[in-house]
């Protein structure tokens, strides 16, 4: 893999966050193998994203999304529109990005972060994000974390 460059929020943990998901789409039990080898977010990073920075709609490289800049230093970090796939359906493409934590809700569900923006000529006309759960067959892109230990 090519030499990630992270980026620092500025988070209490002292996290580093990839600015860029994977274009390509996982299950959860590809998700868990994969943090295996890399570091990627629980729900808790999830949540202190969420807590320490501000996120608008915006339009980045060709596509919409979301993106999440540090009340600390300014610093932002972008979640293109990926949308998700339920078996062979691809679903919100251009307007909801989903991305993978590597907690669990029970045995066949995992936690990740999702967004929708419905973008009518830069304005939101929807504006949903959080975290949730979704069956662990789902497949939706992931997102690098380097973990301060």
């Amino acid at each position: 893999m090519e030499r990630l460059k992270y980026k620092n929020l500025q988070l209490p943990s002292g996290n580093l966050w990839l600015n860029k998901v994977t274009d390509e789409y996982y299950d959860f039990n590809d998700v868990i193998e994969l943090s295996k080898e890399y570091e990627l977010p629980t729900i808790e990073d999830f949540k202190e994203l969420l807590d320490n920075t501000d996120s608008e709609v915006c339009y980045e490289n060709g596509v919409y999304g979301r993106k999440f800049t540090s009340k600390h230093n300014g610093v932002s970090i972008f979640f293109p529109h990926t949308g998700y796939f339920e078996g062979e359906r691809h679903w919100h493409k251009d307007t909801c990005a989903s991305v993978w934590s590597t907690t669990e809700f029970d045995k066949n569900n995992a936690y990740y972060l999702t967004f929708y923006s419905l973008p009518d000529i830069g304005v939101e006309k929807h504006n949903g994000f959080g975290i949730s759960y979704f069956p662990n067959s789902i497949k939706m892109p992931i997102i690098f974390i380097q973990h301060k230990n």
